[in-house]
Parts: structure tokens; sequence; C-alpha cells
């Protein structure tokens, strides 16, 4: 038999300084998830509050069923998760949605001058920070592989490339951000997108960069890819293998 979690046995709900409002509108939200009715979600603050609701209730798995109706017909809510990729990773979590866990990691790996994913271990959440640790850190040992790549077309030893890894260089100049420092996802597109004259010296560039610059969010249907918009500083080719909980449990 399910229990209620004990750090909400006895919580002093005296101290509750949220929005009544939102609480009501959640709840209202939860119990059309347990009785298969429709509902949307207008921002990713109110999945956070949803599944507090739905551990509090014992009813994870059912609000974790019903996702796919509302991540499909919310239009605000998915371009919402990147503006707190960590507490959407958290419920995600909670809610052993595969989809949004995915998504949010990736979001939550971004900005690559400032990933996110730190306040993880301000959150506790360190079982989740060591898997983003873990991730950015492959992700640096595949820059050293391509940043050797691109010396490789600099140095042009065969003198096939023409003058690709010249261009390559003054591309820089036009990923600079306000900071006047490059932006690397958002150089590697320029390099990765630009008409060079030599053709082996365009299909090198693609070879190398293609599989960095690959967007793995499944839920973002925005054009933009990594280095593009508002991905101009983020590498989205981040894959999740395995997560953090138990598949074979029906009830958690």
């Amino acid at each position: 038999m399910l229990t209620r979690p004990s750090k909400f046995r006895d919580a002093d709900t005296s101290k509750f300084t949220g929005s009544p409002s939102k609480q009501q509108e959640t709840f209202r939200k939860l119990l059309c998830a347990i009785f298969s009715r429709p509902y949307d979600i207008g921002h990713v603050y109110d999945l956070q509050v949803m599944t507090k609701h739905a551990e509090y209730y014992c009813c994870l798995p059912i609000v974790s069923h019903s996702l796919w109706g509302p991540l499909v017909n919310s239009p605000k809510f998915v371009p919402s998760i990147g503006q707190s990729p960590c507490l959407t990773l958290i419920a995600a979590c909670k809610l052993r949605h595969k989809q949004l866990f995915k998504d949010s990691f990736i979001h939550s790996l971004g900005p690559w001058k400032n990933p996110r994913y730190k306040q993880l271990e301000e959150l506790k959440e360190l079982k989740l920070f060591a898997m983003a640790e873990a991730a950015h850190i492959k992700m640096c040992a595949k820059l050293l592989e391509v940043q050797q790549g691109m010396v490789d077309i600099f140095a042009d030893a065969e003198d096939c490339f023409k003058d690709t890894g010249k261009t390559m260089v003054d591309l820089a100049d036009q990923a600079f951000d306000n900071n006047h420092k490059v932006l690397l996802p958002r150089y590697y597109r320029l390099c990765h997108d630009h008409d060079y004259k030599s053709e082996k010296g365009a299909a090198a560039v693609k070879k190398l960069l293609g599989p960095l610059l690959k967007k793995n969010l499944v839920l973002d249907k925005s054009k933009n890819s990594s280095g593009q918009g508002e991905f101009r500083d983020f590498f989205l080719s981040y894959q999740v293998n395995s997560y953090p909980w138990d598949d074979s449990q029906i009830d958690w």
C-alpha cells in the first residue's frame, strides 16, 4: 500500500508563501490527470507544483502517463523548459518521464560558458548532478578531439583543402558574445554551415562538426539547433542512455 512521503507528514502550512490560486489550478489539473480529462500546462512552474501535488497524493505514475497530451497541446510549455531546466529535470525524474527528462537534461547542460546543471549540487540532487557532470566531462573530451581535427585542417599538410582552414579562422570574428568572447557552439555552427571553395574541405568540416552539432531535443520543435538562435551557446547533442530510476517498478 502506498503511503505519503514522510517529509509531507504534519507539514506546517502557515509557512506557505506561494500563490493559492496557482495551487488550486494545478490541483485541478492533477484531478484531470487522474480522471483522464484533457488539460494543458502553461509553464514548467505549473508542472513543478503539479508534481509536488502528485507526490503528496501518491499518484506520480498517473500524472506521468497523462503528460503526453499536455506536452503536445501546450504551446507555451516546451519553450519554457529552458527557463528552469534543473527544476524541470527534478520533476521529470520524480515522474520518471523519459522524454521530458532527456530534454530537461540537455537544457541543463547549457549554456556552454556557464552550464546550469551546477545548480543541482546546490539543490542537493547529487545523483542528477553526478550524471550531468559526467556528461559535461564527456563533451569536453569530444571537443578536444574536434580541436585536433580542426588543427589538421588548418595545417592542410596535403594541400587539398585550399583556403578552408583560413576561412574557418576568419569565421571566429562572427561568433563573439557581448564580452567579445567566442561562443564555441556558434563558431562551430558557422564553420559547419559555411560554403567553402573546396568540396573536400567542406566535406571534412561537416564530417568533423556534424555529430557535435546534432540536435537531440525532441520536444522542442523550433528550427534552431546548436549554435543558432536561443541555442547560440548550447551543444544539444548530449545523449541519455540510462535513467536514475528502476524501470521495473510499477508504483513509486
